[in-house]
């Protein structure tokens, strides 16, 4: 029986180059399409945030003037990324809009039932007691003693006889 020695192609790195490349592409076109998407959505996302509650955007603005305080490059960066990815930064805040209001809702319903005003549906269970045969197997323990020994010592401790 004989063996075949096969060598690796040099041509397997190209290959791989070859699809970073083309996966690089494709992920820029997806994120070139979700930003043209938001850029498209933004105004109304912006206007729907500023309805369903306008202190995200107030909260977000102090931020970045207290960030500007704080640290004057950090802040200018800030800034900067706001205003590149603005589509980005109003999605942000949309959701966390949508978030407080869903929050806002739950502790409303939390504060009702806590007040009495709602109560959760409940089912009456009978009250018919189970009865169970009774057990006339009583375990029998050993119960062993071990008595301890104290050792003779002349010298008397003061707290020998502490737990006694």
């Amino acid at each position: 029986m004989s063996y075949q020695r096969t060598y690796p192609s040099n041509s397997h790195w190209m290959i791989n180059i070859l699809i970073v490349i083309v996966g690089m592409i494709v992920l820029y076109y997806l994120a070139k399409g979700f930003f043209w998407i938001a850029g498209m959505a933004m105004p109304f996302l912006l206007i729907a945030t500023l309805i369903i509650n306008y202190k995200v955007v107030l909260n977000y603005g102090k931020m970045l003037m207290r960030l500007l305080q704080n640290n004057v490059l950090f802040g200018i960066v800030a800034i900067l990324l706001t205003v590149l990815a603005f589509p980005v930064v109003v999605l942000f805040l949309f959701g966390q809009a949508l978030l407080y209001r869903k929050m806002n809702k739950w502790q409303e319903e939390v504060k009702k039932q806590k007040e009495g005003g709602d109560f959760s549906d409940f089912e009456e269970v009978s009250s018919e007691t189970l009865e169970l045969p009774q057990l006339n197997e009583k375990k029998k323990e050993k119960v062993i003693i071990i008595e301890e020994e104290k050792p003779s010592s002349k010298k008397s401790n003061p707290y020998d006889g502490l737990f006694d």
